[in-house]
């Protein structure tokens, strides 16, 4: 279980950072808000198929079912929601056939 103690800092004027951000939906908003909960605040090796696999602070491994579970929205959300967080530059994914970061 990941240690959920501590806290982050969001700019109160996060909607308004340019007019790529502010051209999102609210949920796609709180998609973003979840990803930088997520996020590794120092590098991290994880165990995955019997592999030790870095993950580098700032980012971290998920699925769309688990951002979907998290978030309280559909799948579908969440991917149309990623892939306009990528296209804004707020995040950027590399995904295997095991999971995604």
């Amino acid at each position: 279980m990941r240690d959920r103690r501590g806290y982050i800092k969001l700019w109160r004027r996060f909607n308004a950072l340019d007019s790529a951000i502010r051209s999102l939906k609210g949920e796609q908003r709180w998609v973003a808000v979840i990803c930088l909960l997520e996020a590794n605040w120092k590098d991290h090796v994880m165990l995955s198929g019997g592999m030790r696999v870095p993950v580098s602070r700032g980012s971290f491994v998920t699925s769309r079912d688990q951002l979907a579970g998290a978030c309280g929205l559909t799948v579908r959300t969440i991917r149309t929601a990623l892939h306009n967080l990528e296209t804004v530059g707020f995040l950027t994914s590399k995904a295997t056939n095991k999971f995604t970061t």
